[in-house]
């Protein structure tokens, strides 16, 4: 089988906002460290699992908490997203804890396409009407 697609951060994936994109690495650095584990074969992951799990609800609640504070007007459908990716993250925990079986590789996979989607398309949005209020002056300094 070949080997997992790891994250890779780089300026392509930025959204503009500092503590977004820092944000955004330590998931991506996360979520790579989770591949490493199911590519040596490792059983128990629940450790990290938990760790990201925890990581991606103060993530979005930091999103979240931007998006309110600018009056984001998208914020409904971004905060969708968020709901249904975590729907669908539980979905496939719920399904590894109760069988005890590896981490699915189909996890690992959806992690990695659904945050490269959703960063070029949802949270790119985001960056540019944040860039687009501070150029406007209705924002005076980039959320951090």
């Amino acid at each position: 089988m070949p080997p997992l697609k790891r994250m890779q951060w780089d300026q392509r994936v930025s959204v503009g906002v500092p503590e977004i994109d820092r944000q955004h690495q330590i998931l991506f650095s996360v979520i790579n460290q989770l591949m490493d584990l199911h590519e040596e074969g490792a059983t128990d992951t629940f450790d990290i699992l938990e760790q990201l799990t925890h990581y991606l609800n103060y993530h979005f609640h930091t999103e979240h908490t931007i998006m309110l504070g600018s009056d984001y007007p998208d914020f409904g459908d971004h905060s969708s997203e968020h709901q249904k990716f975590i729907d669908q993250v539980l979905g496939f925990l719920d399904a590894y804890e109760n069988g005890k079986s590896p981490l699915p590789r189909e996890l690992l996979t959806f992690l990695h396409e659904w945050f490269v989607h959703h960063i070029l398309q949802t949270d790119r949005r985001l960056g540019a009407f944040l860039e687009r209020e501070r150029k406007n002056k209705r924002l005076t300094a980039p959320p951090e």
